[in-house]
């Protein structure tokens, strides 16, 4: 029964905020939770509901910063952090329930449009493929009946005309033929080249996507998704004796540039550290990674953890020289970081949880520095 009148309830939350508009509830009294979620009102378990259905809405999709947004919003719901974007704190007890919609509404429509777009591209393309096919077998066939006739014509000659008039009849149809089988060669090859670009032509909107799927849009980094597949890729093809290093960086105090200056400074901030990756780590073999938030990963082949460590003190000390113009003044932001070895027997679960191992370590020997572990 209590299950069951739990479900009851986390159903009467989402109509509350998907599908009718209520009015908006009380301000809190003196006897509700002080500071805490708003129990009273429709009750944490629900809360928790709510949050956990935002998470898998963000984990469904293919976008890094939708998932993140998504995640914020949950954040915001179940523990009453700030507003998405706009970094609000609301009056205790509150939430914006009108953003949840509207934000699920725009994630939905969004992956809805993107999908039509990609079955639209494929449809007109196979659509255009096919009528090339069908005009060429309608070509071929006109000029097989072509064929026919002249080799009849040939046969009644050769049967019933003096020689004379067999030679010349068989070199106008030896002249016809060929010109009908150059021209069908030509034609072919100029389907061929155009079969061969509409393919070309999806197969590039295909990488694209490929290509979007495994970016962030924030950075223009790598996005999780892809460094987990160039860390996959890396540990199937070590063999004995190689080495390789990764990194972890996560940016000092975010959540107070985030409350400070918004998240649109929060961005800025972001941003302004990606381009510190790409100048500290050129190499073609380095992999450098949005791993999700405030968190980026340096995946370094052929490099031991030594040079590794140079390398990372080496980029915080640049980091140390970005002020990021954040409109209301310039802000210095600092990075600290987490710097491990690939061992023999490594998965990536626990490659990846040294490396943050040493970053915890980091964070609490005062941040601003790089650790190995």
């Amino acid at each position: 029964a209590a299950i069951c009148s739990r479900s009851r309830k986390q159903n009467r939350l989402l109509d509350v905020l998907f599908w009718k508009k209520q009015p908006a509830p009380a301000p809190p009294t003196s006897s509700q939770n002080d500071g805490g979620p708003d129990v009273s009102d429709v009750g944490y378990d629900a809360l928790e509901a709510l949050g956990a259905l935002l998470r898998r809405l963000g984990e469904a999709g293919d976008v890094d910063d939708e998932r993140q947004l998504l995640e914020a919003w949950a954040h915001h719901i179940v523990l009453q952090g700030p507003v998405p974007k706009s970094g609000i704190h609301l009056v205790r007890g509150r939430r914006d329930w009108r953003g949840v919609r509207t934000i699920v509404d725009e994630v939905l429509r969004g992956r809805a449009s993107r999908a039509q777009r990609a079955i639209a591209d494929l449809r007109d393309t196979v659509s255009a493929m096919t009528r090339t096919l069908s005009t060429a077998m309608r070509e071929d066939n006109h000029d097989d009946t072509t064929i026919s006739g002249e080799l009849r014509r040939l046969k009644i000659v050769a049967e019933q005309r003096p020689p004379e008039e067999v030679k010349r009849t068989a070199l106008a149809v030896v002249a016809s033929l060929t010109a009908v089988l150059a021209e069908r060669e030509t034609r072919h090859q100029r389907r061929v080249q155009e079969l061969q670009q509409r393919t070309a032509g999806l197969e590039g909107r295909l990488l694209q996507a490929t290509r979007d799927k495994l970016e962030d849009v924030l950075t223009g980094l790598i996005n999780r998704r892809g460094f987990e597949i160039e860390l996959a890729r890396t540990l199937h093809a070590r063999q004995g004796g190689d080495v390789a290093a990764l990194i972890i960086f996560d940016l000092d105090s975010f959540k107070r540039v985030n409350d400070t200056f918004g998240h649109g400074g929060g961005d800025l901030a972001l941003k302004a550290f990606a381009r510190t990756l790409s100048l500290c780590f050129p190499r073609h073999d380095d992999c450098v990674a949005r791993y999700g938030g405030e968190e980026f990963v340096v995946l370094l082949r052929g490099v031991a953890v030594a040079d590794a460590m140079r390398l990372a003190d080496r980029c915080l000390e640049r980091q140390r020289t970005v002020a990021v113009d954040m409109g209301a003044g310039a802000v210095v932001v600092t990075v600290s970081a987490g710097v491990t070895a690939l061992r023999e027997d490594d998965d990536a679960e626990g490659f990846i949880a040294r490396a943050d191992a040493a970053l915890y370590r980091a964070k609490h020997a005062g941040r601003d520095r790089a650790i190995a572990g």
